[in-house]
């Protein structure tokens, strides 16, 4: 048995397509049945608030990356990073703005939207930022499963185009790390779903930043330190654009795409359904740089795990009713190989 995704549902190919398109191939074995369930815990959790809350779900994602250059001075196989120039320049397609670069890069960020566009995969915005070679590529808001395999092709379809581009997380001074942003939204109770996923945070990392190297992200600068929530831009994992829109930096580019943004839909499903009120307040301000007393005021008590570990710990022991939503042995399974992963990388 083959499962694949290719151009449909995302566009049908009238001739050859321009670029190949994005597949995953898993042949029947032991471990298509776990495939199956990480894609059925999705569905459920979506389905879950729609048929009984009333709800629309949605998801997009930002897809974050470098684009690094070779260098033939430094011989084969080796490459260098080299500064983009600041002149940033408007573009048609883009709500946004594309970097104007020295060498090949200058059209590289287009020609991804382009490729992208011609496999029927809608674009919000694309940009560069200002302090170096770092791109954002935003796709629509889409359904759970659908935005999801829409990040996958969108994923294969730009390496493709640019074979040095890299979505591993990568530590970089004075900069970002590179993963992934996710946007949901649609919510009329949203604050309740909030509340829940501030609240699970510690055991939502096991999903979301399942690799040890994850945890570097965990400091100021990246996803933050603590389980806190701002309407700004303000160092913390959840942001708050509006009462039905959030964009949630506990997914990194490691994590299981379908199963990291069920897990955070199913914590978000459970705070609606218990009308779970939100404790802690908007933080304005820069939180590692607040005392401890401004901390209690914004209702800021609880740290991110900093290593993979404390996030299994917290996965184990948690008891806020996810195991109910996403499936005990869904919840078994990436325990057990998470578990092992675990203790076969420390030893």
């Amino acid at each position: 048995m083959l499962l694949s995704l290719t151009g449909p549902p995302y566009g049908v190919w009238t001739n050859n397509p321009p670029l190949p398109c994005a597949q995953l191939s898993m042949r029947e074995s032991g471990l298509i049945r776990p495939l199956l369930l990480v894609c059925s815990t999705g569905v459920r959790a979506a389905c879950c608030i729609e048929q009984i809350y009333q709800l629309q779900f949605t998801i997009g994602f930002t897809l974050e990356f470098h684009l690094v250059e070779s260098n033939d001075a430094l011989g084969a196989g080796k490459t260098s990073s080299s500064t983009v120039d600041a002149r940033l320049r408007s573009d048609a397609a883009s709500s946004s703005s594309a970097a104007v670069m020295h060498g090949q890069r200058d059209t590289c960020i287009e020609e991804c939207v382009r490729a992208l566009q011609l496999c029927g995969i809608a674009i919000e915005q694309f940009h560069a930022e200002n302090w170096g070679e770092y791109f954002r590529i935003s796709t629509e808001p889409m359904w759970i499963v659908q935005s999801a395999d829409a990040l996958v092709q969108s994923q294969q379809i730009v390496q493709r185009v640019h074979a040095r581009i890299s979505f591993e997380r990568r530590d970089i001074q004075d900069g970002e790390n590179v993963g992934y942003r996710v946007e949901n939204g649609q919510f009329k109770i949203g604050y309740h779903f909030l509340a829940r996923i501030l609240a699970r945070i510690p055991t939502l990392c096991a999903f979301g930043m399942p690799s040890i190297e994850s945890y570097n992200r965990v400091r100021p600068g990246g996803t933050g330190e603590w389980c806190a929530w701002s309407s700004g831009d303000r160092d913390v994992p959840v942001k708050a654009i509006s009462p039905q829109h959030f964009e949630l930096r506990t997914i990194d580019g490691t994590a299981n795409i379908y199963l990291a943004p069920a897990a955070h839909v199913a914590a978000g499903v459970l705070g609606i359904a218990n009308r779970e009120p939100l404790t802690s307040k908007d933080c304005r301000e820069v939180v590692h740089n607040l005392s401890k007393e401004e901390w209690h005021q914004y209702g800021i008590t609880t740290q991110i795990p900093k290593h993979l570990c404390l996030g299994l710990i917290h996965l184990r022991k948690d008891q806020g009713g996810l195991k109910s939503v996403i499936g005990s042995r869904m919840w078994q399974f990436y325990y057990t190989v998470k578990d092992a992963e675990l203790c076969s990388f420390q030893g």
